[in-house]
């Protein structure tokens, strides 16, 4: 029997002004942060511009639980979201073989 699967949802509260151009989170600005970035990898955060994750559902916990944790990073209020267990429509069941090698044979 397999373990019941879940899908998590990330609900986000953007900080005020994030979505105007130019905007950036104050950790790019963060001399600790810079510091563990190479020389290169400065210069091109100076000049990227900043865009938000899109992902906002995952299959894993550890999945929505890291993009979380970036979010936050980033200035943003996370909450994350567990569906109730997932019922895929036809997972192959003992018996069940015999009627899928039917159906692929036919088509």
């Amino acid at each position: 029997m397999s373990r019941a699967q879940r899908v998590y949802r990330l609900v986000i509260t953007y900080p005020e002004g994030s979505h105007v151009p130019g905007w950036r989170p104050a950790c790019w600005d963060d001399p600790r942060f810079l510091a563990t970035l190479t020389t290169r990898q400065r210069r091109e955060c100076k000049r990227a511009r900043f865009q938000w994750p899109r992902e906002r559902l995952f299959l894993s916990s550890s999945g929505a639980y890291g993009r979380a944790a970036v979010l936050r990073w980033y200035g943003a209020r996370v909450e994350i979201l567990a569906s109730d267990p997932v019922a895929w429509p036809g997972s192959v069941r003992q018996g069940s073989l015999s009627l899928l090698t039917e159906v692929k044979a036919t088509v």
